[in-house]
C-alpha cells in the first residue's frame, strides 16, 4: 500500500495555450489543491489554470499525495520540457525530499529539512575532513611545492562538490503564450501572495 504524505509542486517556464489545455487535464486527474487543506482544483481552460499562479509560478498541493509525488503530472511536465520543483514532506522512515527538473539538465533529488533546505549527511563528508586533516602533514613530509599543494586542494574541492546536492538554475517564471505566440495570457484575479518559498 502506498504511503501518503503532503507534497507541493511549483511549475515554471513557458508553454503554448494548446499545451496549457493538456496540462489542465493532468491537473484535474492529479486531484491537487490550490493550497493545503483546500478543495480540488479542476481548471477547464488556460485562464482557469492561471488561478493557481501565485507569484511567478503555478503552485499545486496535496495533503496526501501517493509517496509524496505527482507521478503522472511530473511525467507530463518532464516529457514536454516544463521545469518544476516538487517538495515532499517526510513521514515515518521517509525523509523530506526535493526534486528538481530543468530541461536540458534533467532531474535531480536531494534530502531536505522540513523547511525545504538541502541536507548533506555528515558521514558522507568525513572523507573530505580526513583529506584536509592530512594536508599539513603531507605538505611538510613530502615537500610539496605550492603548485602541488593547490592540486591537492583542488582534488579535495572536487571530492566535496561530489558530496553536495546539485546546483540547479532558479525556476523560471510561468507563462502561457498566446496562440500566435505574440503575447501571453494573464491572470485576471488577484494572487493570494503568501510567502514565496521557492529555492
Amino acid at each position: 500500500m502506498a504511503e501518503r504524505m503532503a507534497a507541493e509542486i511549483h511549475v515554471g517556464g513557458k508553454m503554448t495555450t494548446e499545451l496549457a489545455e493538456e496540462l489542465c487535464g493532468f491537473v484535474c486527474a492529479a486531484g491537487v489543491q490550490p493550497e493545503y487543506g483546500g478543495g480540488r482544483f479542476e481548471p477547464q481552460n488556460p485562464e482557469e489554470l492561471l488561478q493557481a499562479k501565485d507569484g511567478d509560478y503555478l503552485r499545486f498541493y496535496d495533503d496526501e499525495a501517493s509517496w509524496g509525488e505527482f507521478a503522472d503530472l511530473e511525467e507530463f511536465l518532464q516529457g514536454h520540457g516544463i521545469p518544476f520543483d516538487r517538495y515532499s514532506d517526510g513521514k515515518y522512515e521517509y525523509d523530506c525530499e526535493l526534486k528538481w527538473f530543468r530541461p536540458g539538465i534533467g532531474v535531480s533529488f536531494c534530502i531536505t529539512t522540513k523547511a525545504g533546505l538541502p541536507v548533506v549527511e555528515a558521514v558522507s563528508i568525513k572523507p573530505v575532513l580526513r583529506a584536509l586533516q592530512r594536508l599539513p602533514g603531507e605538505f611538510k613530509k613530502k615537500g610539496l611545492s605550492m603548485a602541488g599543494l593547490w592540486k591537492r586542494i583542488e582534488r579535495i574541492e572536487k571530492l566535496l562538490r561530489r558530496k553536495l546536492p546539485d546546483e540547479m538554475p532558479r525556476l523560471p517564471p510561468f507563462r502561457i503564450l498566446s496562440r500566435k505566440g505574440s503575447g501571453r495570457i494573464r491572470k485576471t484575479s488577484k494572487s493570494r501572495n503568501p510567502k514565496d518559498n521557492s529555492p
